[in-house]
This record gives C-alpha cells, sequence and structure tokens, in this order.
C-alpha cells in the first residue's frame, strides 16, 4: 500500500478493528506475557501491597490490573 493512501481515518479505523483481537491474545494467547516475561516482571517488583505505583507500558493494561491484584494503589 502506498503510504500516502494512509488517511486518518483509514489509520483509526485498522487500529478500531484490530483492539478486540488484541485484547483477547493478551488475555488468553500470549503465553510469554502469562508465563515468561510478566512473571519475571511481577517477581522484580517484590511485594507491591499498598504502595502507590505507576505502570507506564504500552497496551490495555495487562501489568496494571496484576499489580492492582497484589494490592497496589
Amino acid at each position: 500500500m502506498d503510504e500516502s493512501a494512509i488517511t486518518p481515518a483509514l489509520a483509526r479505523t485498522c487500529w478500531d478493528d484490530a483492539a478486540e483481537p488484541w485484547d483477547h491474545f493478551v488475555e488468553h494467547k500470549d503465553i510469554y506475557r502469562h508465563e515468561l516475561h510478566g512473571k519475571c516482571l511481577l517477581e522484580a517488583c517484590g511485594e507491591v501491597a499498598g504502595l502507590a505505583v505507576l505502570e507506564m507500558g504500552c497496551g490495555q493494561g495487562w501489568f496494571c490490573r496484576r499489580l492492582a491484584e497484589r494490592g497496589a494503589c
């Protein structure tokens, strides 16, 4: 596809169309996130209960929700 053919409206539509499949993949199919690097990152954070945390990832909040489940604010 010619880059000049990618309008802001087309880019927005493509991102919107990909959002639901991406969410499903992250929550249910991403073995690396669930079994490898996600576990290691959570372990590296140590005890977070009661701590205010700022998770500056890019994505749909998977890691932030794991921190909250462990008691982070």
